[in-house]
């Protein structure tokens, strides 16, 4: 799936969200596992979900990070 998010996104944190999306074992996941499947150390993955969690991109819940799916149908879909 390819998605075009807003512009105000930087293309770290297009990639955090594309990655949570895409993966199952992404999504509702920790900093540290999300640190694990790159080679971004979790203090890097910390602050980029940081700035998701404050643009609504992704929600903290219980100490993991999940895709806010109510913002993924503003994402549209290119072909």
């Amino acid at each position: 799936m390819i998605l075009q998010m807003d512009k105000d996104l930087t293309l770290e944190e297009m990639g955090v969200v594309a990655t949570m999306i895409n993966l199952p074992v992404a999504d509702y996941a920790t900093a540290e596992y999300l640190a694990e499947l790159s080679t971004d150390s979790v203090e890097k993955i910390n602050r980029i979900l940081a700035s998701l969690m404050e643009k609504g991109y992704v929600l903290s819940i219980e100490g993991k990070y999940a895709v806010n799916k109510e913002k993924i149908p503003q994402m549209a879909r290119r072909q």
